[in-house]
This record gives structure tokens, sequence and C-alpha cells, in this order.
């Protein structure tokens, strides 16, 4: 099963890629989310705290992948909830940037769930929803930098 979002931002495409890929701004956009991008060693995390600094969300996959404004690629994508005792994945993830007259067109791409299980179900409907709800907040962020001069 593959899930396929897009938006369109009025930001250029390495502003838009860049901002998935480091905690100076997924903090301020996804909910305070910490990233660790380790290029040479091909891997991504995203990470997310509770109020009290306990990892709530840990979200690490293999960078694939990676052309800086065009593309990211992730493979071997496993999400922990440290609510649950398992960790579910793998998925893969593929982020492209298209660059338009003036703006960058982003396609997301999230695949590999499996479905008829409802841990696989539940996962499928919180990252579709999740997808349908931090887009529209990457844009604000993105849109209002540009506003701020940034």
């Amino acid at each position: 099963m593959e899930l396929h979002k897009q938006i369109i931002i009025e930001r250029n495409p390495v502003e838009v890629l860049n901002a998935f890929l480091y905690s100076k701004h997924t903090k301020l956009w996804w909910t305070g989310c910490e990233t660790f991008f380790d290029q040479p060693n091909h891997c991504l995390s995203w990470q997310w705290r509770q109020p009290d600094g306990a990892i709530q969300y840990l979200t690490h996959g293999t960078v694939k992948q990676y052309e800086s404004g065009l593309f990211l690629e992730l493979e071997n994508i496993w999400q922990y909830d440290h609510t649950k005792s398992e960790p579910i994945g793998p998925v893969s993830l593929l982020l492209e940037c298209t660059p338009q007259a003036g703006h960058t067109l982003l396609v997301v791409k999230h695949s590999g769930f499996r479905t008829g299980q409802m841990q696989w179900d539940e996962y499928l409907d919180a990252v579709d929803k999740g997808w349908d709800w931090v887009l529209p907040q990457l844009k604000a962020y993105l849109e209002r930098r540009a506003t701020d001069g940034q």
C-alpha cells in the first residue's frame, strides 16, 4: 500500500527539502521534531519527545538516495512508539521536489504498508492523517519565513 500526497510551496526546492533534514527547521514546524541526518553513513532519524523530555516516537531509516533540492529516498524505515512494545516497519519514503516558476511541487510517496492487520491498519491511518496535517504546517512555516525575509 502506498500513500501519495503533494503540496505546492512558495519556496525553492533546496529550502523545502532542507526543512526535513535539519532540527533548526523541524523543531519549528514538525511539532518539535529533532532530526539527525548523517549523510555519509546513509541514515536519518526523526525524534519526537514528550513534555518531560522522554522520547515518544522515533523514526529511523536508511538513506537510499539523496540529491539536494531534488529528492530524498529512505528505505528500511522503522517507527518506534515508546508506548508500544514492538516497532513497526519497514516502510519506504520518497520526498520529491519539482522546481516550478516561483515555487516547488513537493510529492510525498510513503510505501510498504501492510494491510489487514490491526497494528498496520492503525499505523497507515495515522501516517495518512499525519501527512495531511503536517504538509500544510510545512508550507505555512516556509512561506512565513519568506515573508519574514529569511
